[in-house]
């Protein structure tokens, strides 16, 4: 028994301190648009960014957010872990056009014992998280098309 947790230890620690965060990431922004709204977001594009998302930010700028570039269209699931505001979420397709919304809250606490996730009902090659609400706000809409400047794809080297 004692050799197991040794042994378990000794996997566990490495993998803790390659995937442990104790901040939020920052991200390089970059301006894209939905319909006439333009908006600054962080881009997500290696293995590591999409994992920590938009963990331990204590807030969002309004009009600011982090975009999510996946390698290809698949039902996404999201989770609040260690996520402190409240979200909403576009998922978008791979030619921009925005499926689905949802709102995201945040975890209540640090010993809650199940973390809130979110599954998209449409596969999507990207996701959009803004301050809850801001898509309703905005009067964003499914249907409506994700602009990007710059080429944009997944990186999933870390």
């Amino acid at each position: 028994m004692k050799k197991i947790l040794i042994l378990s230890l000794f996997l566990l620690v490495p993998f803790y301190w390659t995937h442990a965060q104790s901040g939020p990431q920052k991200l390089k922004k970059e301006k894209i648009s939905i319909g006439k709204k333009e908006i600054f977001v962080e881009i997500a594009r290696t293995q590591q960014q999409l994992s920590v998302g938009l963990m331990f930010r204590k807030q969002l700028p309004q009009n600011e957010g982090m975009l999510f570039v996946f390698p290809d269209e698949a039902p996404r699931n999201f989770w609040m872990k260690n996520t402190f505001i409240p979200l909403s979420i576009g998922f978008f397709s791979s030619k921009g056009e925005l499926l689905e919304i949802l709102d995201m809250n945040p975890m209540t606490s640090v010993l809650q014992q199940e973390v809130p996730t979110y599954q998209s009902k449409h596969p999507a090659k990207y996701a959009l998280e803004m301050n809850k609400g801001w898509f309703a706000m905005n009067k964003i809409k499914k249907g409506q098309t994700l602009r990007i400047k710059a080429p944009t794809k997944a990186e999933l080297k870390d």
